[in-house]
């Protein structure tokens, strides 16, 4: 029996690392799995309520915005870089499709078009001071943090924008075959993002060039292009993202979407893309958002308070990436 058993093992190692082999970021993702599986079952030992259809779809529909700009800020970890100047985007992204939709009564494509619009120029004056005048991406992030926000409160003052029309709405409450439209939104930006990371040729650049700069750009990739498109995107995806939360809310606000950098960031990080740029997983980070969603949805089930949540989520966070850290240092 003991010889059947280690036999058995040996298979087990053997594959584990035959898979390691043809994808190395295999074990990563098995390992972010098995976290989410384990959250995923204790919520739901800890609450019956937690696995009616209905709070699962809730789950989902919460998530939707985090994927979203989680599939950007891995792409702008990957390079290397980071970006917590996008909860800030939304910020004033919601302020511009407020004014345009309800106070400025233009149709709903149009509002959309200038909130994406906001978003892409956010990201493009970001990559900007990154890559011309090459101020690290934490310094300038930092200040139009505090920039964008401000532009939010200066165009909208106290003013709150609320009553969209339905065909706004649509976006947070409509149905696609069953599912709410904001988790097929969050798909169709998945899916794109995996694509072109994995299978276009600037998304194996985008990994190069988070690996080694120097060394990317020796080998003729377009250092400075590469890094402006990337936080470009971001602030395209962070004002995709704000569509949905504008529509979730019903209402367009110059708070809106505080704190949503460091939920973004935590989710991507904890899913297993790299602080440190060269390694950028997408499946992770899907897991990670939906591992923070249980977690949040479960603890609220559970009628624990607003600010004990905060503090679980960032000691899983802390304990994730520790764990994270040190396995990596182990000999292999």
């Amino acid at each position: 029996m003991a010889a059947t058993e280690d036999r058995k093992r040996g298979l087990i190692r053997g594959k584990w690392a035959q898979w390691n082999t043809h994808y190395p970021d295999f074990s990563s993702l098995m390992v972010t799995f098995f976290i989410f599986l384990g959250l995923f079952v204790l919520m739901a030992i800890g609450n019956p309520r937690f696995l009616a259809s209905r709070n699962l779809i809730n789950i989902l529909t919460q998530s939707a915005m985090y994927v979203v700009m989680g599939v950007g800020m891995t792409l702008v970890l990957t390079i290397g870089g980071i970006d917590i100047s996008i909860g800030s985007i939304v910020g004033i992204a919601t302020g511009f499709i407020g004014g345009t939709i309800v106070a400025g009564g233009q149709p709903v494509w149009l509002g959309i078009l200038v909130g994406l619009g906001i978003g892409v120029l956010c990201g493009m004056f970001n990559g900007f001071w990154i890559t011309v005048l090459k101020i690290p991406a934490i310094i300038v992030t930092l200040g139009t943090w505090t920039m964008f926000r401000g532009l939010a409160y200066v165009y909208l003052g106290g003013t709150i924008h609320y009553n969209f029309p339905e065909s706004f709405l649509w976006f947070a409450r409509g149905r696609i075959l069953g599912l709410p439209v904001p988790v097929w939104i969050a798909a169709v930006v998945f899916a794109a993002g995996y694509y072109f990371l994995y299978k276009t040729k600037t998304g194996r650049q985008i990994t190069a060039l988070g690996g080694n700069p120097e060394a990317a750009r020796l080998a003729g990739i377009r250092v400075k292009w590469l890094t402006f498109l990337v936080f470009t995107i971001n602030g395209l995806l962070a004002a995709l993202a704000t569509v949905i939360v504008t529509a979730r809310l019903d209402s367009s606000a110059a708070g809106t979407g505080a704190g949503f950098e460091m939920h973004t960031i935590a989710s991507v990080v904890v899913g297993g893309t790299s602080l440190f740029g060269g390694k950028g997983l997408m499946v992770g980070t899907l897991l990670g958002v939906l591992m923070l969603g249980i977690v949040e949805n479960g603890l609220l089930l559970a009628g624990i308070s607003f600010f004990w949540q905060r503090v679980l989520l960032g000691l899983i966070f802390v304990s994730v990436v520790g764990f994270r850290t040190v396995r990596s240092k182990r000999p292999t």
